[in-house]
């Protein structure tokens, strides 16, 4: 979470913002969003348990159209304490809000039949749906709406492009955008770290493939692994992902080629030169595990009925804001609150 300090470094234009123009004003609906991340207050939003299309989901219910949030690769799934601010923040913009789990997301798998369950509950919600898609959510998302009439808008936050050049990123190796600009900051090691989780028969003794992938797990889930039982060579793997260094490279490459087929399947590319939906891409300038390049290959494939805005901004990192200037911050209002009128 940000500083007090840095709370008040959003707060203070924005709530200068909200007294010039007035509450009709939907820059002011954007800047309430961007700033209600800086302010741990509980909201007036109330939530409720459902199911739609077959997965558990929460529902929190604003007065407006219905809008579909879609979490990324995380272990907490829809109950992410930052998703679900997200989506009290959305409701309280106007929207009716729906946070569906996708089991795969949860269980850190590449899955592509997570895009038809994301098709699917968007259906569920009516013909006319907007969906805001979180890191692989959004990726997942694109794909889903590029199959799914229903979808006519998608605000990504974070999302990827194609899952195996991120892949060689995050076992070390450069990542550019389509015009060759390098993105040469370090990978988190998150990255890796699912990588090896997903394929886990791949990258360990297959004998131990459960054991450290149940290590994995609890590295995953910021709890201290369990290594009771694995072989020095199994738990040194473990550890290292755990550490960032020592990774294997040409174990995690094998394992990427091996599977390049699943992961092409769970990538926007080459899925959006039809799409209809609009789309708005935002991403942090310095994301450390989605490359802030992939939303420069989204916004190259999009045809131009398709292109609502493109973002890169420093305020964001991979799911959370940093100090930045007004200048900043007013870029990233003015983007919200172009996604927010067409969702």
């Amino acid at each position: 979470m940000k500083s007090r300090r840095g709370a008040m470094a959003i707060a203070i234009p924005f709530a200068i913002l909200a007294l010039a123009w007035g509450p009709a004003s939907r820059h002011v609906r954007a800047a309430r969003l961007l700033l209600g991340f800086s302010d741990a207050r509980a909201t007036e939003i109330r939530s409720s348990d459902a199911t739609v299309a077959g997965l558990r989901a929460r529902v929190f219910r604003g007065d407006g159209p219905p809008l579909l949030l879609v979490h990324g690769a995380h272990p907490e799934g829809i109950d992410e304490p930052r998703l679900v601010r997200f989506a009290e923040l959305l409701a309280e913009a106007g929207f009716d809000v729906t946070t569906p789990e996708i089991p795969a997301l949860r269980a850190l798998r590449f899955d592509d039949g997570a895009v038809d369950q994301i098709a699917r509950a968007a259906r569920a919600l009516g013909p006319h749906v907007g969906v805001v898609g979180i890191s692989f959510g959004g990726g997942l998302a694109l794909i889903a709406a590029s199959e799914e009439p229903s979808i006519h808008a998608v605000w990504t936050v974070g999302a990827h492009h194609d899952a195996t050049r991120l892949a060689a990123w995050w076992r070390g190796e450069p990542i550019a955008g389509p015009g060759g600009e390098r993105f040469d900051a370090e990978a988190e090691r998150y990255g890796a770290q699912v990588l090896a989780h997903a394929y886990a028969e791949d990258y360990f003794d297959p004998a131990e493939a459960d054991a450290a992938r149940a290590a994995l797990a609890d590295v995953l889930h910021r709890r201290a692994p369990d290594l009771e039982g694995l072989s020095a060579p199994t738990r040194a793997r473990v550890d290292a992902l755990r550490q960032g260094t020592g990774l294997d490279r040409p174990a995690l490459a094998a394992l990427t080629e091996r599977h390049r087929d699943e992961l092409s399947a769970i990538s926007p590319a080459g899925h959006l030169s039809q799409l209809r939906a609009r789309v708005f891409v935002l991403h942090g300038e310095g994301d450390p595990l989605v490359a802030p390049t992939e939303s420069a290959w989204i916004a190259r494939e999009l045809p131009p009925p398709a292109r609502g805005a493109v973002l890169r901004t420093p305020l964001l990192g991979h799911a959370d804001l940093a100090e930045v200037g007004l200048a900043a911050q007013w870029d990233v209002v003015r983007f919200a609150a172009r996604a927010l009128a067409e969702l």
